[in-house]
């Protein structure tokens, strides 16, 4: 997940992360951890909920360019 999100914010784009539904925390955690780091508000978000209507409403949203799922 890290390495991925790395390239990511490196290539200069915002992530929202979608943390397993089984196993949340530590998702959460890291995002606290960034938080407290120099990176820019909004650059790394987490939303949690149903994976599916999670996925159909990003895949809808105007501003999502592109998903990974894993």
């Amino acid at each position: 997940m890290i390495s991925l999100l790395a390239a990511a914010v490196a290539m200069g784009n915002a992530v929202v992360m979608v943390p397993s539904p089984k196993y949340p925390l530590p998702a959460l955690e890291f995002i606290q951890v960034l938080q407290s780091s120099d990176l820019p508000g909004g650059v790394v978000s987490i939303i949690t909920g149903g994976r599916d209507q999670l996925t159909q409403a990003l895949a809808n949203h105007s501003v999502v360019k592109a998903i990974w799922y894993w």
